[in-house]
């Protein structure tokens, strides 16, 4: 116990360590949605993909540059 300070520097996360994702960049959002769509939307397959489509063709509908 007389060497805590070293025990310290080991373990953990490392940068650069674990898979790198696919699509690039990710954040993680919380939002609340009606309870009538929370049942569509899990009974997706992939939600994020999903909503990440969904949010694209209506800004597309809207002639929103993304």
């Amino acid at each position: 116990m007389e060497n805590q300070e070293e025990t310290h520097k080991r373990g953990g996360k490392r940068e650069g360590a674990g898979r790198k994702s696919k699509y690039g960049a990710t954040v993680n959002v919380n939002f609340r949605i009606d309870a009538d769509l929370a049942d569509l939307l899990n009974a997706q397959p992939n939600r994020s993909r999903f909503i990440n489509e969904a949010i694209r063709e209506k800004l597309q509908r809207e002639n929103k540059a993304l």
